[in-house]
């Protein structure tokens, strides 16, 4: 007997079908995402990183800003990693 199993899946939103029969989709958790915005990982990141950098001195508290700044821009500046095509959001390109 197979009991307590866990299956994970995900679909590629390059190819095959879009639809999954509903009999097998009642078995998953279905979750999706999307990019955030410069503002909402500024909010995010310096909430957390704020609280993280009150135990430390005045000089590496400064740090918050510059920090969350490197953050957003290494993941949607210019050659951001979110920027990446394959990250491009399946409805923009969907025909």
């Amino acid at each position: 007997d197979l009991v307590d199993i866990l299956f994970c899946a995900c679909m590629n939103p390059k190819a095959g079908s879009f639809m999954v029969n509903a009999r097998l989709q009642r078995h998953f958790t279905v979750l999706t995402t999307f990019t955030p915005s410069p503002g909402m990982i500024a909010g995010i990141y310096s909430a957390i990183l704020e609280k993280h950098l009150m135990g430390f001195v005045p000089q590496v508290q400064r740090l918050c800003d510059p920090l969350v700044g490197a953050t957003i821009d290494t993941l949607v500046g210019g050659g951001g990693i979110l920027n990446n095509p394959c990250f491009l959001p399946s409805a923009a390109k969907f025909h």
